[in-house]
């Protein structure tokens, strides 16, 4: 089983997917042509999984050409430390505003179990504040296409998804 498929896109364009029948045990067979017109390969797809692969197969030959249009103006040192500076940023302050609001919130005397309620409930908060601030950084420092192209590569890892010879 295929467990990942690379697709790259280069100045010519991207390939295009034919389905071109089945095989005895009921798998679909599919044909990928690059943009001169030859044969990339043929694979089979279990019959339920075609619309899911056919989805992904057209999301990421979509947002191929985007995401390495991104990926090329944003690699510069400058820029990827900016990034990494925003994203330390947007995780740290929601993970510390987590963590305040139980530890302050829960006060008073109580002994050691008003304590291990207010230790827990920090820990908790400040999880949750870590994964509020990761949601942040997805949704601001990655663009909806690199986001759609990461989806739909892992539905395709998901697929049994196997080489015709």
């Amino acid at each position: 089983m295929i467990q990942n498929l690379s697709f790259k896109a280069d100045n010519q364009g991207m390939g295009s997917l034919n389905r071109v029948g089945s095989t005895p045990s009921g798998r679909i067979i599919y044909r990928i042509v690059n943009q001169s017109g030859e044969d990339a390969g043929f694979m089979s797809v279990a019959e339920k999984d075609c619309d899911t692969f056919e989805r992904s197969y057209s999301v990421i030959m979509e947002n191929a050409p985007k995401v390495q249009k991104y990926a090329e103006a944003h690699s510069s040192p400058e820029e990827i430390e900016s990034r990494r500076k925003k994203s330390r940023w947007l995780i740290g302050i929601p993970a510390l505003v987590g963590g305040l609001i139980p530890a302050i919130a829960i006060k008073g005397k109580g002994g050691w179990k008003r304590t291990l309620l207010q230790v827990g409930a920090t820990l908790g908060g400040t999880i949750a504040g870590m994964f509020a601030g990761f949601g942040l950084v997805n949704l601001t420092q990655v663009p909806k296409e690199m986001r759609e192209f990461s989806k739909a590569t892992r539905n395709l890892s998901k697929l049994d998804i196997q080489p015709v010879e």
